[in-house]
């Protein structure tokens, strides 16, 4: 009995010792696979990463491009209004004159569809 004994604790050692390594393994191939899981999410960072920096890079460079347009389109504004000045400056009493006229002299004559409708409330038809 006692080598049965022997036999079995000796197949229970065994089986703790076989446990033993497949847990070991276990845990091995977990840090390979935790490994392997970080290095990849450092790629898709990286990759990430880059493309906003690109896509940074080219919004800056944008809006470099169009703050020099805003200045051209600036000047161009400044321009204009300095010109539209100008003449109506030089316009001023030909301007004057026109506002002048048209407020003194109003014109009183009235159309043919306005004659037409004062003659028609005059007789009650509306």
């Amino acid at each position: 009995m006692s080598s049965k004994k022997s036999a079995s604790i000796q197949q229970l050692l065994a089986a703790e010792q076989e446990a033993t390594e497949i847990v070991k393994e276990a845990k091995k191939q977990r840090l390979i696979k935790l490994r392997e899981a970080k290095e990849e999410a450092e790629k898709e960072i990286a990759k990430f990463k880059a493309s906003k920096e690109q896509y940074f890079q080219k919004f800056t460079k944008e809006q470099l491009e169009v703050g020099g347009t805003n200045n051209e389109l600036q000047q161009k504004k400044v321009q204009i209004i300095y010109n539209i000045k100008q003449k109506t400056q030089q316009k001023r009493p030909d301007i004057v004159k026109f506002v002048v006229d048209n407020v003194i002299n109003v014109n009183t004559d009235l159309e043919q569809e306005q004659e037409a409708f004062i003659e028609k409330k005059k007789k009650g038809i509306f």
